[in-house]
């Protein structure tokens, strides 16, 4: 765990010395964080647009495995 830790400190300092030595990695970095962000709202508007407009937002719960029919979620 400790060397998990010590990669990923390392890693990140490794990154922030890069994105400071080199504008084109920043701006490349930059840029790929703008084009995910883009996505998501544009998936997050997507989803709600299929979405029925009658539909409820609440999902049914599934039942346990094993539970007899008539027993409560």
């Amino acid at each position: 765990m400790t060397g998990l830790l010590c990669w990923a400190l390392m890693s990140a300092i490794g990154l922030t010395a890069m994105l400071a030595a080199s504008r084109l990695a920043f701006d490349a970095v930059r840029l790929a964080g703008a084009c995910y962000l883009l996505w998501l709202g544009l998936r997050a508007l997507w989803t709600a647009r299929r979405r029925a407009p009658g539909a409820s937002e609440e999902r049914p719960r599934p039942r346990r495995s094993g539970a007899p029919p008539s027993a409560p979620g």
